[in-house]
């Protein structure tokens, strides 16, 4: 029998020296397994999200556009409509966008002789219809009479630089904007009203309703489009009006990703133009003829006649990470809508 002193010695030194060292080799034998698998779950993360959250915009702009009364595009006119618009809080527009030109008997297939890469936007700017307003008024003869008058928003849907962020691509990152006016009424229809007293009633109900203004969806010309409108039921003419930012809740970035829910962040944002460098599996642009920022992920094709307006979208979506190479999403959106004024 072995002396107790024997049998209950703990570990040695050198057995404590050689167990570390074989778990240090242990670790480095199994961190590049593991950065392997942080490189393998972060870029499957930034793959699903990017095409997930470009889903989801397109969606919504699309949503937008099935509500559409009026499509600018750009020419003179529309554009002095544009260039009333405040944008508030929001980010600047980046520089360079523009609207598209409609091409009614255009093409969305660059391969088609139909097709102009000229009229090709980067931003949507469009007035759509919101539920309408229903107001129990009185009329010359003290009757209560139900009047309803439609109610209208102007959407712009732009790239706007995030200069707070890291760059993606090696640029300044981009951002999809979604922004949204306050509520126009139909100037047509309250001046359709032949009734004085009823008419008046309707617009004092629609400034208790909290829309002070009308606009005039029939006329191309800025200065006579839109209307303020008073208790008592004053309409005047405002040729200067500035198309002002609405609820602040309802103007946003479209691409807002929570990363890192696996095990590594990634940078995100709207691709810009590839070459130079930087490319992912999706060319930049496809459509439109690339000038310094111009189009960058965001391209709009804006085709057919008036009564079945095709608006085709393509957003082009990139992350960054530690993965290899940046990762592209697309996602595209081909919708009709109206533009009947």
């Amino acid at each position: 029998m072995k002396p107790a002193g024997r049998r209950n010695r703990g570990v040695t030194l050198v057995e404590l020296m050689i167990g570390a060292a074989l778990l240090g080799i242990l670790a480095l034998a199994m961190a590049p397994v593991y950065q392997a698998s942080q490189r393998a779950f972060t870029s499957l993360e930034a793959r699903t999200s990017l095409k997930s959250q470009g889903q989801d915009a397109v969606n919504k702009v699309g949503h937008r556009l099935s509500e559409c009364k009026r499509m600018f595009e750009n020419n003179a006119n529309d554009n002095a409509f544009l260039a009333r618009v405040q944008l508030g809080t929001a980010p600047a527009v980046m520089a360079g966008s523009v609207l598209p030109v409609s091409e009614e008997t255009g093409s969305i297939s660059p391969s088609s002789a139909a097709f102009v890469a000229a009229s090709v936007g980067n931003q949507l700017f469009f007035a759509s219809v919101l539920a309408a307003g229903d107001f129990n008024v009185l009329d010359s003869s003290a009757n209560t009479k139900t009047v309803r008058i439609d109610e209208y928003w102007f959407n712009r849907y732009y790239i706007a630089f995030d200069t707070a962020s890291k760059s993606v691509g090696g640029n300044t990152r981009r951002v999809l904007w979604e922004w949204h006016s306050r509520t126009y009424a139909d100037y047509n229809q309250i001046m359709a009203i032949s009734d004085t007293t009823k008419r008046n009633n309707t617009v004092t109900a629609l400034v208790n309703a909290g829309i002070a203004y009308a606009w005039d969806p029939s006329t191309t010309t800025v200065t006579a489009a839109f209307y303020t409108l008073a208790v008592g039921g004053a309409v005047a003419t405002q040729s200067g009006h500035t198309i002002l930012m609405g609820n602040s809740g309802t103007c946003r970035d479209m691409l807002k990703l929570t990363t890192g829910l696996t095990v590594g962040g990634f940078r995100y944002g709207v691709s810009p133009n590839t070459g130079g460098g930087f490319s992912t599996a999706y060319l930049v642009p496809q459509f439109a003829v690339a000038s310094v920022n111009f189009p960058s992920g965001f391209e709009v094709v804006d085709i057919g006649p008036n009564s079945a307006r095709q608006i085709f979208i393509r957003l082009v979506l990139v992350a960054e990470g530690p993965f290899p190479g940046p990762i592209g999403s697309e996602q595209v959106l081909l919708t009709d809508t109206r533009d009947l004024w």
